[in-house]
């Protein structure tokens, strides 16, 4: 499960960096390099914060690592706290 969640963390952040919503502090470095240094200071928190949804399908801003409000267009809204926990 793990493993699972850091890829999924892994792959909407490189969808991120696609998309041009990382601006890239060193360009010459690779997409894959940008995102490992990204998820490096990630806290778990954030990590989870970031993979939820909010906001009818918006992915939660994370500002100290330049991280924008990201609008999705289909899908599940992330991560929730069960009803009654």
């Amino acid at each position: 499960m793990k493993r699972s969640f850091s890829l999924f963390v892994f792959a909407t952040l490189l969808l991120a960096v696609f998309a041009g919503a990382v601006a890239a502090a060193q360009p010459a470095q690779s997409v894959e390099a940008r995102v490992e240094k990204i998820l490096s200071q990630m806290t778990l928190r954030e990590k989870l914060e970031y993979i939820g949804g909010y906001n009818s399908f918006y992915i939660r801003p994370i500002e100290r690592l330049g991280l924008p409000e990201i609008k999705m267009s289909d899908g599940p809204v992330g991560l929730r706290q069960p009803e009654g926990a």
